[in-house]
């Protein structure tokens, strides 16, 4: 039963990531505005990383808690679904500042997506 809510919950998750990916538009721009390497680059340390920290410390802070609490021991599995919902919203979020970042910092990249909200 865990299992379901689990995978049902990741879908749920991934839903609004899909349905706002324009929003994080410097992962679809073209090469020649911003190269693949600069994009992986500021994908990397701007979004993945901050993001996988910050799960990491809650879900080692939360499975803590659990275990330590004779009441909520039965609850252990979903401190993992918990961190998926953390782990989807904070790369959302993350995503969403890195764009803001490199929108106000690169002008080629300012210059294109201006125009392509243009179209």
């Amino acid at each position: 039963m865990n299992d379901i809510i689990a995978y049902i919950v990741v879908v749920v998750c991934m839903v609004p990531l899909y349905l706002f990916r324009k929003k994080i538009s410097f992962l679809f721009c073209p090469n020649d505005v911003i190269g693949k390497y600069i994009k992986r680059k500021y994908f990397a340390f701007y979004s993945l990383i901050p993001s996988f920290v910050i799960v990491a410390y809650v879900t080692a802070r939360l499975r803590l808690l659990v275990e330590q609490s004779e009441l909520l021991h039965s609850y252990e599995n979903y401190v993992l679904i918990i961190a998926l919902i953390l782990l989807f919203s904070l790369l959302y979020l993350f995503g969403v500042v890195t764009d803001w970042f490199l929108y106000h910092s690169n002008d080629r990249y300012k210059n294109w997506r201006n125009n392509e909200s243009n179209k």
